[in-house]
């Protein structure tokens, strides 16, 4: 028996144990990986099928952790499920079930939408105009709302017959409250800008008051020829204070 053996040190101890602990680890060079891409990996879209390029830092912190942890990971899950170990009175009483969402009575439900029980996302109808050769180049579109409305998007049709596509449709400044909505409230705009699929047509205007007509004015480069018409319709999307 040999005496003058040195005691071995804690880290030496510790290298020892990993050891005994950690998985093999299988270092492969990238090329001799049969399928592997190194931007995209496999061709079916993984990392794995049991290859590992490298050392996986993943299960060195697995091993360590299960070698050297392995007596507080009992206590720590007894003390989670209700079971034994040295947790408090508290700490070892079962998991309660968590609080599902709030449930919005139905006849509520609605009135909670889209920021508050004050304001839903409506429309309104501004009418529609049928231009024919006597009807002259220009109407007005306009609609009373009942409670306070916020445009915020100004919607414009128009249907023209086949002798009449030459005619140009053009839209003057809104008018709402009796004030127009425009910085250049006697310019013609393109109706282009206000078509279902227009882009960058979001509106930020004044309210519009109850009782108080929305006024939008309507205007054609000439009078349809004999048999022909030109017809527009407008809508508006906004807010519906109640």
């Amino acid at each position: 028996m040999r005496t003058n053996e040195r005691p071995l040190s804690e880290s030496a101890k510790l290298r020892n144990l990993l050891r005994l602990s950690l998985p093999k680890a299988v270092v492969s060079r990238l090329d001799s990986i049969d399928g592997w891409d190194e931007m995209q990996g496999y061709p079916d879209g993984t990392y794995g099928n049991g290859d590992t390029v490298g050392l996986s830092w993943g299960d060195v912190g697995h091993g360590i952790n299960m070698a050297i942890n392995q007596v507080a990971q009992y206590h720590a899950l007894q003390r989670a499920w209700g079971g034994g170990g040295n947790g408090t009175a508290q700490q070892r009483q079962p998991m309660r079930r968590l609080p599902g969402p709030p449930q919005i009575p139905a006849n509520q439900a609605q009135a909670f939408q889209n920021g508050g029980p004050s304001k839903l996302l409506g429309y309104m109808g501004l009418g529609t105009f049928e231009f024919n050769p006597t009807s002259g180049t220009s109407t007005i579109l306009t609609q009373e709302p009942s409670t306070a409305f916020r445009i915020r998007r100004l919607i414009v049709d128009q249907a023209k017959s086949s002798g009449a596509t030459g005619v140009l449709v053009t839209v003057g400044a809104i008018n709402v409250s009796g004030m127009p909505q425009s910085p250049a409230p006697n310019a013609r705009a393109s109706i282009t800008g206000f078509e279902g699929g227009a882009t960058y047509s979001l509106l930020d205007l004044q309210i519009a008051a109850p009782g108080v007509p929305v006024e939008l004015p309507v205007f054609v480069s000439a009078a349809p020829a004999s048999g022909e018409t030109v017809t527009v319709s407008a809508m508006v999307y906004g807010e519906w204070l109640r």
